[in-house]
């Protein structure tokens, strides 16, 4: 269960990450290469992005030029920005040798003897990982803001759309006017981005069930341990914390020392319906216990333990 979390763990950081880096307009040249058909390929590739973008062999007359279409209108950020302007020839080999590295670490997983787990994961797509909606019919993202943009995550409601002026079947890409270049382009990495933000949702799912089961396999440990004990000492914070354990050890007695000091709400965390006798012992003419906020303490009594109200 530890490898299986290890595993999806990683493969959730380097799939944000993914996603980072093509909203920064950091576009692989695999992934260039691979949006192009046969016949597209015999008149462009990678290295040609820039003069693509810049409105370059074009025949046709355009009206608007590729300056005035930007594609910060059309994506929104700093994505366009970064598009328009060509990466440093080191910069582009760091890339080119990470991108290298992270291929060879998903061959690695499907080889690893941690990754038969992986493998069979893949296979394991349930109902349960489909996208779940909310009520007002939007779907529902598991992706934390925190760790992907908010514009990944909205594709998943608002999906991007082929231009119109990019024919089917089209021969070459650079026959198309520079606006739509950058219409095209733009499509095509939301397309990308949208492709990952939901294989990136379904890892996050697995990897949720996967912290479940070791947690359950953890607490299972616990218990066989503790079982053996007759007196299984906790803070009010560790009560707090394992109250499946707790619960599950079914104590007939809670002792409590310096229970003048103790919280109320911390007592209650304490006990359990197990209970059939608790001991407090303390001094309440001396420390009182100390709320957060003063108003509570002030004008609620919070500062008065269970063992002084007693």
């Amino acid at each position: 269960a530890r490898g299986r979390v290890g595993v999806l763990t990683k493969r959730v950081e380097r799939m944000a990450n993914e996603i980072s880096q093509l909203l920064k307009g950091r576009v692989p040249p695999a992934l260039l290469n691979g949006w192009l058909t046969d016949e597209q390929r015999t008149s462009f590739v990678p290295s040609d992005l820039q003069e693509w973008l810049e409105g370059g062999r074009y025949t046709g007359k355009e009206t608007q030029t590729a300056i005035e279409t930007r594609y910060t209108t059309l994506l929104g950020g700093e994505l366009l920005e970064k598009l328009a302007q060509p990466m440093s020839a080191t910069a582009e080999a760091l890339q080119q040798q990470k991108d290298a590295k992270n291929a060879n670490a998903d061959e690695g997983d499907e080889d690893g003897g941690q990754l038969s787990a992986m493998a069979k994961m893949k296979k394991e797509m349930s109902a349960s990982e489909k996208p779940s909606f909310n009520a007002n019919g939007e779907i529902k993202s598991r992706i934390r803001p925190a760790i992907v943009p908010k514009e990944a995550i909205d594709l998943l409601v608002n999906p991007p759309v082929k231009p119109l002026d990019v024919p089917e079947g089209l021969q070459s890409v650079w026959s198309l006017s520079p606006q739509t270049r950058h219409e095209y382009l733009a499509y095509l990495l939301k397309t990308a981005i949208l492709a990952r933000v939901r294989e990136y949702n379904a890892q996050i799912a697995r990897l949720e069930t996967a912290i479940t089961v070791l947690r359950h396999a953890d607490d299972e440990a616990k218990l066989d341990l503790l079982r053996s004990a007759d007196v299984v000492g906790l803070t009010t914070t560790g009560c707090a914390m394992n109250q499946n354990i707790l619960r599950s050890l079914e104590p007939s007695v809670l002792v409590v020392e310096e229970a003048a000091e103790v919280l109320e709400s911390q007592l209650l965390a304490c006990m359990t319906d197990s209970l059939k006798q608790i001991v407090l012992i303390g001094d309440h003419y001396q420390l009182q216990p100390k709320a957060d906020t003063l108003a509570l303490e002030k004008f609620n009594k919070m500062n008065v333990s269970m063992f002084e109200r007693l």
